[in-house]
């Protein structure tokens, strides 16, 4: 594990050849609005729940829960300031929840 020194730079590798990083810091506004839009989301899924939507109630609850993970994810897992690969990655991680969740609501449909 390495750890930052007062420069900024990280300690020499075995190459002899320091890495700079530079740390990033997400505003304390930002998480204020991320806290706001779930809070509206929660509001949202609670009103679909009453709400008599037919059989499009459990694909409702699961779009709004998806967008609430998705803010989670990116910003309170800092997604946002991962390399491009971790936001390949995640975004993978989320069209592979896309397709399970299809082929579950596929089979729910179906269902008699």
């Amino acid at each position: 594990m390495k750890i930052a020194h007062e420069s900024g730079t990280a300690p020499a590798s075995s190459s002899g050849v320091g890495v700079e990083f530079e740390p990033k810091v997400t505003p304390v506004g930002t998480y204020y609005t991320v806290f706001l839009i779930l809070m509206v989301l929660l509001v949202v899924t609670v009103a679909a729940a009453y709400a008599d939507l037919g059989i499009l109630s459990v694909p409702v609850a699961l779009m709004i829960a998806s967008v609430k993970a998705g803010f989670v994810v990116w910003f309170f897992m800092h997604v946002n300031h991962g390399s491009r690969m971790v936001q390949l990655f995640s975004l993978a991680g989320f069209a592979w929840l896309v397709i399970l969740f299809t082929f579950t609501l596929a089979d729910y449909v179906t269902r008699t």
